[in-house]
């Protein structure tokens, strides 16, 4: 059975109910949200609606922050490695490299003219 048929088979038995007697001494609006209320695809249309609502007003922003949060906090991880590569300077970065190394046969520093082991 498609929605479309079933919308039909709900009308049909609804068309009954608010003939009833009975639905006739409820106040207006109750017979109006009765009336607007009564199918699988109302009821899927208001589903829609509250879903809409709640991703509008709770989850989207409490999502954002949540992004905005992590984020912060992989910029200050980023931030804490030191400079990008593109600010520094290769010849001093070759230097300070340089000056760190040493060869296990020399307590020296490598000479980096030379770039072998002396003595």
């Amino acid at each position: 059975m498609t929605l479309i048929e079933a919308e039909s088979d709900e009308q049909a038995v609804f068309s009954k109910l608010f003939s009833d007697p009975a639905e006739a001494y409820a106040p207006p609006e109750v017979q109006r949200q009765l009336r607007s209320n009564t199918t699988t695809s109302q009821l899927i249309a208001q589903l829609d609606s509250l879903f809409h609502q709640h991703i509008v007003e709770s989850w989207t922003p409490s999502a954002l922050a949540l992004i905005q949060r992590k984020l912060s906090k992989m910029q200050r991880s980023i931030t804490r490695l030191g400079p990008a590569p593109e600010s520094l300077d290769p010849t001093t970065v070759l230097k300070v490299l340089v000056s760190q190394v040493q060869l296990s046969c020399s307590p020296t520093p490598i000479s980096f003219t030379t770039m072998a082991c002396t003595g």
